[in-house]
């Protein structure tokens, strides 16, 4: 008798090294800082979904933007400290864009980083409800040292993935653990008072009922009423998500109090961002240029965007 293992060593290691980056980049890096980490398996997954695939998916256009942005940026930039420091930062990013990509192309790869996705906002969602600290303003996150937003934007990422593989398994025990994961991830990222993901979760969740939920609401007739009471369910459960929010977290005091000093910072930042543009519209003023010259992050992705890459850079992205 003879057995034979069916595994494909390189999709399987190429499956544990981007579920470790993964895990790390939305969850463990909060708890511990080993960077080498992420870089090393990050490599070792593309290396291995290359070896796999005998060819590398460059992600297009997502490759053209970094190499203009990054040429562009050294020819224009006036602190190239600064600027080598967002280059690298930004390269980085680039390797474990490449290795996301590839990697689903494997015949596994998806269903890990779905789960891998989901488990990470399990874990912080946990640390949030049971280990987290709050600070002055009733926000809380993981420690005193750890942005509420990062945070709560890893929760987001891990319910829209939640939400994606409900579509693709409806049945079972398992379509009930991932809504008891939902509802689990949802109160907790409540807690960090974050108003981007509030209205990302809530939009999210709306539209997954909208054009998910009802219009496969065909079939059986028995198929029907539960398709019509899983978004009934759906619709009362955001009405409580946006009233539990408004008024028992600190969400409902920052969206009322929309003046107070770090909105009218984000302001500024903004403005300022503009204003950069408008002085250097066509490739902006390089990685970093913002930084430079405003001694400060613009906190808005666009704002960094139109600010150090211009019109071309913009398009690109």
């Amino acid at each position: 008798m003879s057995f034979r293992l069916q595994v494909k060593p390189w999709e399987l290691l190429a499956d544990i090294s981007i579920s470790i980056v993964i895990l790390y980049v939305l969850a463990l890096q909060l708890l511990f800082q080993a960077r080498s980490v992420l870089l090393v398996f990050t490599l070792i997954a593309l290396f291995a979904a290359l070896t796999q695939l005998h060819s590398i998916e460059l992600g297009g256009w997502y490759t053209l933007f970094i190499i203009i942005t990054s040429v562009t940026s050294i020819v224009l930039t006036n602190n190239y400290s600064i600027c080598s420091y967002y280059l690298t930062t930004i390269i980085k990013a680039f390797v474990f864009f490449l290795a996301i990509i590839n990697c689903m192309k494997l015949k596994t790869g998806f269903l890990v980083i779905r789960w891998s996705t989901i488990i990470a906002g399990i874990i912080l969602s946990y640390l949030l409800l049971f280990r987290g600290v709050s600070n002055a303003s009733m926000r809380r996150s993981i420690s005193e040292s750890i942005n509420e937003n990062i945070v709560a934007a890893s929760i987001t990422v891990s319910i829209a993935f939640t939400l994606f593989d409900i579509t693709i398994n409806k049945k079972g025990i398992k379509l009930y653990f991932e809504i008891a994961a939902i509802v689990f991830m949802c109160s907790a990222a409540l807690l960090t008072g974050t108003r981007k993901s509030f209205i990302a979760i809530i939009l999210m969740v709306a539209l997954y009922l909208v054009f998910v939920v009802i219009p496969q609401s065909s079939g059986s007739s028995k198929n029907q009423i539960r398709k019509f009471v899983f978004a009934i369910i759906g619709i009362v459960a955001i009405l409580y998500f946006v009233k539990y929010g408004i008024d028992q977290t600190s969400i409902g005091q920052r969206f009322k109090n929309t003046g107070y000093l770090g909105d009218k910072m984000r302001v500024y930042y903004y403005v300022q961002a503009f204003r950069i543009f408008k002085e250097n519209p066509l490739f902006g003023t390089g990685w970093g240029g913002f930084v430079e010259q405003i001694g400060m992050y613009s906190h808005s992705t666009y704002g960094e965007l139109i600010a150090n890459t211009g019109i071309m850079g913009s398009i690109l992205f």
